[in-house]
């Protein structure tokens, strides 16, 4: 018997067709996959359209923390619970890309921790909550809110950051994988810091200023020169 840690048929304040919504039912899924108890379970929200999906968890915790910030409350929250009780909490943080990218700093310490933390990275390139804002992820002559001639900077390969962070479980994967729950399920499970980027598409900007589908989130991925699938997935000490 599996517990639902998602509340049943609840809808989703998403726009139709964005990937947070195909994110969260993974997620869902991984944690039901691994009969964790629903108290041990923290599920921390950043900022933005990613943190609207607190209200959807009928019964982990949740933490909805300030922007960027995530990461850090989430490492917190573990190394507490390490010394205070018993290291049985695992905080999964869902943060966007926008939010990764002001909190990237919290993001490579707690690689370097190797906080027994989760961080799920919903990238669809560009702040969606406040209109479309272009993001350190943001592709090469991708069209947003501030570069509507398109992007002129590479962006930024977040796994690598982390690789280089030492980070001990690090993933890319598209939403539409099929076996989107199942990494999302061995990172939770991993102990230590993992994260896994998921590239999705923002169909409330994203997709109406620029030629994209999901079918074609493996050749952004491509043109970026982004490795997908599991990177690492190591053991070693936390601090």
């Amino acid at each position: 018997m599996t517990t639902s840690f998602l509340v049943q048929d609840a809808p989703l304040p998403y726009c139709k067709g964005c990937g947070h919504g195909l994110v969260l039912r993974a997620f869902g899924a991984a944690l039901e996959s691994l009969h964790l108890p629903p108290a041990q379970v923290a599920v921390v929200t950043d900022i933005g359209c990613v943190g609207l999906a607190d209200a959807l968890f009928a019964t982990p915790h949740t933490v909805h923390t300030t922007h960027g910030r995530s990461t850090a409350f989430a490492t917190g929250l573990a190394l507490a619970d390490c010394v205070l009780g018993g290291a049985k909490l695992k905080p999964v943080v869902m943060i966007g890309d926008g939010g990764a990218m002001i909190g990237i700093n919290h993001l490579v310490n707690a690689a370097l921790l190797n906080a027994d933390i989760t961080v799920l990275v919903h990238n669809n390139f560009l702040f969606g909550m406040t209109g479309g804002q272009n993001s350190a992820f943001s592709p090469e002559d991708f069209v947003t809110a501030t570069t509507p001639a398109g992007n002129a900077v590479p962006p930024l390969d977040l796994a690598k950051v982390l690789l280089a962070s030492r980070a001990s479980f690090v993933a890319r994967k598209i939403t539409t994988d099929r076996d989107l729950s199942e990494v999302i399920a061995r990172a939770i499970a991993h102990p230590g810091f993992a994260v896994v980027e998921i590239l999705e598409l923002c169909t409330g900007f994203a997709t109406k200023w620029n030629p994209l589908t999901g079918a074609q989130l493996k050749q952004v991925a491509e043109k970026a020169g982004y490795e997908l699938g599991v990177m690492r997935e190591e053991i070693r000490q936390t601090f």
